[in-house]
């Protein structure tokens, strides 16, 4: 998480991804979950220069936790748009070392870039081979659970609803996800057991917090009240 130099990270915990894991459990897979970080409120890096401050694990240390896992798929989220930078740089680390696994990113900003990802300028790319556009209700864990019967053989990328690829040296998009009322009624609840948790307890409510004053633990939780914007807005 990037902030203003000084100001402490206040993270929060990755509900579109809790939510979104559920595609990889009804597709019949185990899913993990790293907060890089949550898990890292201990270290940053400040610049005094650029006037920011750099809260989470280092790149190393994020690498060798992924490669321990051993995973068959990787996915990353990009929140905001100030980590942009340092999520791209994570994942050009994770593609040097595990070249052959599909990586796949989603969250707002990488909605928000689309195409940008794959054939924007030098800044704006990295090198990923999927992004969930996210641009519809419920179409992350639609899209993940299609995703992952693809890489099974089950069907094909341009079968995989609410994407973008790559294929044959031209950025592919497949169509919006269809939302219906099943579709709503079927959503489930966020993976929450998933989150990052420390002697027992959400590593969330651990971290201080500027509005509540200093404290070890302030429990609370987060919900999702609606997805998406009435307005229709693209993200």
């Amino acid at each position: 998480q990037v902030t203003l130099f000084g100001q402490e990270a206040r993270p929060q915990p990755p509900m579109g991804v809790a939510y979104a894991l559920n595609g990889v459990i009804r597709a019949g897979w185990d899913a993990a979950l790293l907060d890089v970080c949550a898990e890292g409120y201990a270290t940053y890096h400040e610049d005094k220069e650029k006037r920011i401050r750099v809260t989470g694990l280092e790149n190393d240390v994020s690498l060798d936790r992924i490669s321990q896992a051993n995973p068959d798929v990787i996915g990353v989220s990009v929140g905001v748009s100030t980590d942009h930078d340092y999520t791209g740089e994570l994942i050009s680390e994770i593609k040097k070392s595990l070249p052959d696994t599909p990586l796949v990113v989603g969250g707002s900003h990488a909605s928000l870039m689309n195409r940008k990802l794959f054939e924007g300028n030098e800044i704006e790319r990295m090198n990923i081979d999927f992004v969930v556009t996210g641009r519809d209700l419920g179409s992350g864990e639609l899209t993940i659970e299609k995703l992952l019967e693809a890489h099974n053989g089950n069907c094909c990328l341009e079968e995989v609803p609410g994407g973008l690829f790559v294929k044959d040296g031209i950025v592919r998009q497949t169509p919006s996800v269809i939302v219906t009322d099943s579709l709503i009624s079927d959503l489930a609840q966020a993976k929450r057991e998933l989150l990052s948790r420390e002697d027992g307890m959400d590593i969330y409510s651990k971290i201080n917090r500027s509005h509540t004053g200093p404290a070890d633990y302030i429990p609370y939780a987060v919900m999702h009240t609606s997805r998406g914007c009435g307005a229709m807005c693209t993200f």
